[in-house]
């Protein structure tokens, strides 16, 4: 497959409402996984999301508009639910650089925010697997990795414990992709790793103070 590793199919498409078939994504997944590549499935609605389960996605991704029986879906068939949420830090960094007569006010942002925490606390609810994906493609001020952490504090406002959080953005997040050498602490393993200052499955925050990090055995930070 030249490469790739994962693909992603567009189930619905925003701002145009636009779908593929089943049959579409089951022709695309069917080939893909023939040549042992993972098929993802962008949907924002939960026709898309029902759609595309039932083509056979390995995953879903931002899972907007989710109803709870299609949650049971996902977990009955084993499909990873990739939620891309916001924290409230995140989106006060991006209403920060808005005009000051053009911010919403604080309950407005609270509400908009709302609907992602509930996701997040259905779909552990169903025992649907998540993985951690931030979908910061846009300039919030700060830097991506920043921002893409601070999607780990809104599973966190949605009720996930530390460790299920950190289960996310490792083991499930390798599942994704397929790549069994990411996420874990074995032989023959990636060895990414970092070191932070806390016990981040007592405190989550630990994670903002990073000390150490390896990447593909070397060392890259080391601390000051």
């Amino acid at each position: 497959m030249h490469g790739v590793d994962v693909i992603k199919l567009y189930s619905n498409g925003s701002p145009n409402a636009t779908y593929l078939t089943v049959a579409e994504m089951r022709a695309a997944v069917e080939e893909a996984h023939l040549m042992g590549v993972r098929v993802t499935a962008h949907a924002s609605s939960d026709l898309a999301i029902r759609r595309a389960v039932e083509a056979g996605v390995d995953a879903i991704e931002h899972g907007r508009g989710v109803a709870d029986s299609t949650l049971t879906l996902l977990r009955q068939r084993g499909v990873l639910l990739v939620l891309t949420e916001w924290d409230r830090w995140l989106a006060d960094q991006q209403v920060a650089r808005l005009p000051p007569g053009q911010r919403p006010p604080s309950a407005q942002i609270d509400s908009l925010l709302a609907p992602g925490f509930d996701r997040v606390r259905r779909a552990a609810r169903a025992g649907v697997t998540l993985a951690a994906g931030s979908d910061v493609y846009i300039d919030v001020g700060v830097p991506r990795g920043t921002a893409a952490r601070h999607m780990l504090f809104a599973y966190a406002a949605g009720g996930l414990s530390p460790a299920a959080i950190l289960q996310s953005a490792t083991v499930n997040a390798a599942r994704v992709i397929g790549d069994p050498r990411l996420g874990v602490l074995r032989p023959g393993a990636h060895a990414d790793l970092i070191a932070v200052d806390g016990d981040p499955l007592a405190d989550l925050s630990a994670i903002q103070r990073v000390r150490f990090v390896m990447k593909g055995g070397a060392v890259v930070v080391v601390p000051p």
